[in-house]
């Protein structure tokens, strides 16, 4: 993947170390694609440095924080809530709790910001 990315530096080695795990392998095409230059549609404004190193995709959970307490106005423990359902098996449905806060809250702070994301128990 390296070879792809036509880098080997520290943080692209770390990107890529984590981008290439079961839960966010399927977007190792895209951001290859975005690491090389393709033009992709920024989220929203305040995240455009949060999600900078990474072009646009949630690749750490931090990255995850970010977005929900940005976006969408959660709290450090509900954020974290969210983190630790994403490995639980019966996440979909314990999710679905949480979707509705997420876009609600996105669009009571900036309108369309919070109907950008795609909420997925894949997230």
């Amino acid at each position: 993947m390296l070879k792809k990315l036509g880098k080997g530096d520290y943080e692209t080695v770390i990107i890529a170390s984590s981008i290439i795990r079961p839960a966010a392998h399927r977007y190792v095409r895209l951001f290859i694609r975005r690491f090389r230059g393709e033009r992709y549609r920024r989220l929203t404004l305040g995240l455009e440095e949060t999600l900078k190193e990474t072009c646009g995709l949630l690749v750490y959970q931090e990255d995850l924080y970010r977005v929900l307490i940005e976006v969408a106005g959660f709290s450090a423990g509900q954020a974290d809530e969210v983190r630790r359902l994403l490995g639980s098996l019966d996440r979909e449905e314990s999710l679905r709790l949480y979707r509705d806060k997420f876009f609600l809250g996105g669009e009571a702070r900036g309108g369309a910001a919070g109907r950008r994301f795609r909420f997925s128990p894949r997230m």
